[in-house]
């Protein structure tokens, strides 16, 4: 399990910014790309895995609840490669 940069909530606090990845867009920031743009329900969260399309394609390994949107660091199971995404 890895630490959500979300603030003093505890574990509470990062089940509930894990459950919202599935119920944002995603865009494309920088480094590893799954897609320039994912739509509502494109990446399932298992863990701290990412599956698109029921393959597992990455690992996150921060995430960030800002003001008015999330931050996602992934990294490539296949290539350690790091991406960011910003949810819409």
């Amino acid at each position: 399990m890895i630490a959500a940069a979300t603030g003093c909530g505890g574990v509470e606090e990062y089940e509930y910014v894990y459950k919202q990845i599935p119920k944002h867009d995603w865009k494309y920031s920088h480094g590893y790309r799954i897609g320039d743009y994912l739509p509502i329900g494109a990446l399932i969260v298992s863990n701290d895995t990412v599956y698109v399309n029921d393959s597992a394609v990455a690992v996150i390994t921060d995430l960030e609840l800002r003001t008015s949107d999330m931050v996602m660091m992934i990294n490539s199971i296949h290539t350690n490669e790091t991406g960011k995404y910003v949810s819409k």
